[in-house]
């Protein structure tokens, strides 16, 4: 019964919270205007991630189960600051990362938890961190924090794909009843709320976004259940089941930082080798983008349960992603690089 109550609230309490931000977004300058790279129509408020956080949070203090993640509501909380800052003003791309270096080491102080195995990445073969356990983890979190930044590109993309990725923790975490379970399924159900605002459906275009505040938050989330459940003796997800419960967002951050490396670019700068910018340059709608990443999403959680289930998969199911990612560079590449040539064969239009 606690699970369908913490359920409906979260999912309620998004939508209660999400409609007066929505409202007073302009008075808040919480709102997304466009210009050269954003193509939707007027002023969207940007309050979507706040609605998702608080939801989730209330949800969860109502389970009773605050206590139990009180160093991850401390982290969270701090990224939501700096996120709905970033949204407002848009600070640098090195404060965002000094914000997110603290957020990560106050929740992994403050829990103990570390990533010390990456799981058999060869047949027989556990690899283990040792002494680099700690700045390694704290590397993973800031990657997977903005791997979920990177793929929120599209109305309904990053809260569909997301609501898999916690949903499938949810899942795996059913019948414990602890908090990080109660974590999994009062956001899972808050990204249903949220997603009532932010999906197409019958609308031209969302009608509220999420905002670096929603997507760093997921991402610290995300990464914190996939690793607080996949180390030590009472593991039940897989450190490479965790790599493809993650799914599209590490899939599509890996191939544009290795691609951006092949072609000599900024790691942070703005470009569409994005995967879901790849869809819409083939001619593909936005919903129909996000209905087959969300497809795609949905198959990639469903290995990472079954590696979790049978660790005898670990090592193929850790090369099979890197053959993924390999597979994803060389069409990006060669997809860009056809862009550029076609660009260069443009003629340049006559001087008046």
């Amino acid at each position: 019964m606690i699970v369908l109550t913490t359920a409906l609230i979260a999912l309620v309490a998004t939508v209660a919270a999400i409609l007066p931000l929505s409202r007073f977004a302009d008075q808040l300058g919480l709102v997304d205007v466009p210009d050269g790279r954003k193509q939707h129509r007027g002023a969207v408020p940007v309050v979507g991630g706040i609605g998702i956080v608080v939801g989730a949070s209330i949800a969860v203090v109502l389970s009773g189960q605050s206590w139990g993640v009180f160093w991850l509501g401390t982290s969270a909380y701090l990224l939501l600051l700096c996120g709905m800052i970033d949204d407002k003003f848009t600070i640098r791309v090195a404060l965002r990362l000094l914000v997110q270096c603290m957020a990560a080491l106050i929740l992994l102080l403050g829990t103990g938890v570390e990533l010390h195995s990456l799981g058999e990445l060869w047949p027989g073969v556990d690899v283990t961190l040792g002494f680099v356990a700690l700045p390694f983890t704290v590397f993973c979190i800031i990657g997977v924090i903005n791997a979920v930044n990177m793929i929120d590109g599209l109305d309904g993309l990053s809260g569909s794909v997301m609501l898999m990725s916690f949903a499938g923790v949810a899942a795996i975490l059913f019948g414990q009843g602890d908090a990080e379970f109660m974590v999994a399924l009062s956001v899972s159900c808050a990204l249903v709320g949220f997603l009532c605002f932010n999906a197409r459906f019958y609308r031209e275009q969302a009608k509220v976004f999420m905002g670096d505040a929603g997507s760093t938050v997921l991402g610290l989330l995300i990464a914190y259940l996939l690793i607080s459940n996949s180390q030590g003796d009472k593991a039940v997800i897989s450190p490479i089941g965790a790599a493809w419960i993650l799914g599209v967002p590490l899939l599509d951050a890996a191939t544009v930082i290795v691609k951006r490396a092949i072609m000599r670019q900024s790691v942070f700068s703005a470009d569409r080798s994005h995967i879901h910018y790849l869809f819409l340059d083939a001619g593909y709608t936005v919903n129909s983008t996000v209905v087959r990443l969300a497809a795609l999403q949905s198959i990639m959680v469903g290995i990472g349960f079954l590696i979790s289930r049978s660790p005898a998969w670990e090592s193929a199911g850790f090369w099979s992603f890197v053959g993924l990612v390999a597979l994803s560079v060389v069409g990006s590449t060669w997809l860009s690089k056809r862009r550029l040539a076609d660009s260069d064969k443009v003629p340049a239009r006559a001087q008046n």
